[in-house]
């Protein structure tokens, strides 16, 4: 039994690994577009200093932004495990969820981690699964903003995984900070 979830689990990451290889290539090609875009982008003159500034204090959620907290949270859920699954930074959920608070709220993370993690002798585990449907940045999404303080934003995918998925993410901004606040799919 132990060599077949061995297996299981050495198919499941060369899997993943075929994955992540296509999208780091998919991204590569994506950045490649974007810097060839960046650098045929004229920015007006009437734009001066003063008003650059005023759109910065305004703490506009940008796409960067974006990309880089659903990565964060990904990143984050996908822990470093021993052997036998069990988490080799936390011993508990709550220390876990913690560990989100920079980039989305407790009432979002919860549920994941519940799914994901199960605490068995004041240790935290992960249950071998695969990970969520989730944003694939490079990839267009439609945004919609709310008001300064809220945005939404709308991806449409297809992968060999999940087949044909939306995800929806609203992020809110708290105490000057921008935070994940809902995740639907």
């Amino acid at each position: 039994m132990k060599k077949v979830i061995t297996l299981l689990t050495i198919g499941i990451l060369f899997g993943f690994s075929a994955i992540i290889f296509q999208q780091i290539q998919a991204d590569e090609t994506v950045r490649t577009n974007e810097v060839n875009y960046a650098q045929k982008q004229v920015i007006p003159t009437t734009l001066g200093s003063d008003n650059i500034e005023i759109l910065q204090s305004k703490g506009t959620l940008t796409d960067e932004q974006i990309a880089a907290m659903m990565k964060q949270f990904m990143d984050t859920l996908v822990q470093e495990i021993d052997d036998h699954y069990r988490v080799i930074r936390f011993d508990t959920k709550e220390a876990l969820i913690k560990e989100f608070e920079s980039i989305a709220t407790k009432e979002v993370v919860k549920p994941y981690v519940d799914y994901y993690f199960e605490e068995k002798d004041n240790k935290l585990f992960i249950l071998p699964t695969e990970t969520p449907a989730w944003f694939i940045e490079g990839k267009d999404y439609k945004r919609n903003v709310i008001s300064d303080q809220k945005v939404e934003i709308t991806q449409s995918n297809e992968t060999a995984l999940y087949g044909p998925y939306t995800i929806n993410v609203t992020f809110e901004k708290m105490e000057g900070q921008w935070k994940i606040t809902k995740i639907s799919h």
